[in-house]
């Protein structure tokens, strides 16, 4: 593999990491960049107070005066936000008088892949990024070189597995867990499995005892609000956070063709609200994968101004009620400014109610086998 790798900011959560590996970048998925960021409220001049904070907070990142070493970014469309956030990237580049990072683009059909002409135009798609990549790089594709790539990133994707399955376990603390993503997303491949696999080393018994529950959101708690969940003796058996479990649990079969890939990769993607053609199947997988571990409770975290999420929790709470599963609506903006010992109360008193649930449940499995 290459010598030298120039970083690649990319974002949103699911982008092509191995293609661009294989042509000498690191690329580094952006998101939940706040603290990263050295220009807060640099966004204010090109969004609205009403965009998420995911939007604000990488424009804040991208708008720091000292963000000179990345020659090139890469985005793919997704929310109506995102969609157009590397315009906007562009023209505060503009107002600054400096050069822009080259764009790299990538257009998923909104629709999915199940017909013909949508699979035809996602394959030139990737021809025209892969061309920009050589014409930017002044290197030829190389198929050796993408394999090499995607066994790569397929053994990140099982360590990331592998400390999951600690977790809901009770094995290793999911606060421990989540700052690991966080810092594993700022680094090569090859570093996160070392991460990961020292992370593993420390597995112990945490939350062995633990009420199952499912944890969701776009965005992953704040670590003080983690702890509160922890403390309140609740287990994160299915992770269904965007930068975490949905964007690790997709394996796709290995392969030295980037169409054919990228072409399973995002039509098997894990669901997840950024990508509209998976949400048909998204909260029956999650169904299965909460009666699977018996989860007790689901805990969302929702982000403000987040559209694609609010849209389906009404139904998803619906839909998780009728299986017996309670939810819990925990919400963050900007504003909060670390000021979560609010939510210990709620989350102290959802811990109680599945408590009871789970002791009921007991009392009830044992009378009737007396």
């Amino acid at each position: 593999m290459h010598s030298q790798y120039d970083i690649l900011p990319c974002f949103p959560l699911y982008p092509p990491l191995e293609i661009f590996y294989a042509f000498g970048y690191c690329p580094i998925v952006v998101w939940n960049v706040r603290e990263y960021s050295n220009s807060p409220h640099a966004s204010a001049t090109h969004l609205q107070n009403f965009v998420c904070s995911v939007a604000r907070d990488l424009l804040d990142m991208l708008c720091n005066p000292q963000f000179t070493t990345c020659t090139a970014f890469f985005a793919y469309n997704a929310c109506d936000t995102l969609r157009n956030l590397p315009e906007i990237v562009q023209s505060a580049f503009e107002k600054r008088a400096k050069p822009a990072p080259r764009f790299l683009h990538l257009h998923i059909p909104a629709s999915g892949f199940r017909f013909e002409h949508q699979r035809e135009y996602f394959a030139l798609q990737m021809q025209a990024l892969i061309k920009n990549l050589e014409s930017l790089k002044e290197m030829q594709f190389s198929r050796e070189e993408f394999s090499k790539s995607v066994r790569i990133y397929q053994k990140v994707r099982e360590s990331y597995q592998k400390a999951q399955a600690a977790v809901a376990d009770g094995l290793l603390s999911y606060r421990e867990f989540s700052e690991t993503v966080a810092r594993c997303s700022l680094v090569s491949p090859n570093k996160q499995c070392e991460i990961f696999e020292t992370l593993l080393q420390r597995r112990n018994i945490t939350q062995k005892d633990g009420i199952p529950i499912v944890i969701s959101g776009i965005l992953p708690p704040p670590r003080e609000v983690i702890e509160y969940i922890e403390d309140a003796g609740l287990r994160i058996c299915v992770n269904d956070i965007a930068s975490e479990g949905r964007s690790f649990d997709t394996f796709t079969p290995l392969s030295d063709d980037p169409i054919e890939y990228y072409m399973k990769f995002y039509e098997n993607h894990h669901p997840c609200s950024t990508l509209h053609y998976t949400a048909d199947r998204r909260i029956d997988e999650l169904l299965k994968k909460a009666q699977y571990f018996n989860a007790h409770g689901f805990i969302f975290i929702g982000t403000k101004f987040c559209e694609y999420e609010y849209f389906e929790i009404v139904y998803m709470e619906e839909q998780l009620a009728r299986h017996g599963i309670h939810m819990l609506k925990l919400e963050f903006s900007p504003d909060d400014a670390g000021n979560y010992a609010q939510l210990k109360t709620r989350i102290d008193a959802f811990a109680e109610l599945l408590k009871e649930q789970r002791f009921g449940n007991e009392r009830k499995s044992s009378s009737q086998k007396n």
